[in-house]
């Protein structure tokens, strides 16, 4: 097992490309661009509701609506072990091509059954409506036999991590039913970002408040402050949470966040598997065509048999 916090040698990262950046930037820059009512709007339209046909070739795709809530299901079969992912998009975006080609490489190397779940968007459906979706689905699929005691993992990306880890802290509280783990993705635990060495991160890279996810962030919390543990989980109890794994990259805005999220998680006694990646952005572990993304992968999947006892021989194949 890896040491606690590693990595890839921070010289055989593999950067984004000139090109990917230029186009990223444009792109934020576009948006930001646009009047605040047509922004919203953009981003949704990148929802891609099913994976890519040859993405996801050899593997059957069904749909779902449960208690009013989507979910779009990768070899789907009652009772076997689940992994129901949450996309990050700030909330508006996605899910997307990397998100969904990271959901069918965890299918084919586990066997896992896979649900991406569709949650409601702002601006006509701001928070809570999100988090209310995840743990209405929850529970009922637990209900129906769907989510095997001990046998599902919830997980999320960036935004998706957020409402991942708050629903589950929900869940907790009210009586669950709770995941066998919880996996997170360089996900977003506080909402302010006003942590010391967060606000240091952002100064640096000369980014304005309106600028990248700010707005969105509003336009999601619809006049909740901030700070409040539904939008912020980090400022929610952390006690009797199921074990969970974390990775962040150290060019990552959340990088100092993710940090104390994971000592504040120990501090608990909850089980935590913490990936640290030298050199590496935010959800660098989407990036599956370069070294780190498949490193990461390799023991978020190592973790995943672990957390829910799979058997190695059970997995279909090794592709994707």
């Amino acid at each position: 097992m890896p040491v606690d916090g590693s990595g890839i040698p921070a010289a055989n990262v593999a950067p984004k490309s000139r090109t990917m950046q230029i186009v990223e930037k444009l792109g934020i820059a576009a948006v930001n661009q646009l009047p605040l009512r047509v922004r919203p709007h953009v981003l949704r339209a990148s929802r891609r509701s099913r994976p890519a046909r040859r993405m996801a070739a050899g593997i059957p795709v069904t749909e779902q609506t449960i208690s009013g809530v989507r979910i779009t299901w990768l070899a789907k079969r009652r009772g076997h072990p689940v992994i129901l992912y949450l996309h990050g998009g700030a909330f508006l975006a996605g899910p997307v091509s990397v998100q969904w080609k990271w959901l069918v490489r965890v299918h084919r190397q586990t066997g896992l059954a896979a649900g991406m779940l569709l949650y409601r968007r702002p601006p006509r459906n701001p928070h809570p409506a999100a988090l209310e979706d995840v743990i209405a689905a929850v529970r009922a699929l637990h209900a129906d036999g769907e989510l095997p005691e001990g046998r599902w993992v919830l997980a999320g990306d960036s935004a998706g991590g957020n409402i991942a880890l708050a629903a589950v802290q929900k869940l907790r509280d009210t009586g669950g039913p709770l995941p066998a783990g919880l996996l997170l993705i360089s996900p977003l635990v506080d909402m302010e970002l006003a942590h010391p060495d967060t606000v240091a991160a952002i100064d640096a890279a000369g980014i304005e408040r309106d600028d990248k996810f700010w707005w969105a962030f509003e336009l999601y919390a619809n006049g909740i402050p901030f700070s409040d543990p539904t939008l912020s989980p980090i400022n929610a109890s952390l006690a009797g949470l199921p074990p969970v794994h974390l990775n962040v990259g150290t060019d990552d805005f959340f990088l100092h966040d993710v940090r104390r999220l994971r000592t504040a998680l120990r501090s608990k006694g909850v089980p935590v598997t913490y990936l640290e990646q030298q050199g590496a952005e935010h959800v660098y572990a989407l990036r599956l065509n370069t070294p780190q993304a498949q490193w990461a992968v390799a023991e978020q999947i190592r973790w995943l048999r672990q957390v829910l006892s799979l058997d190695p021989s059970s997995q279909p194949d090794n592709q994707g």
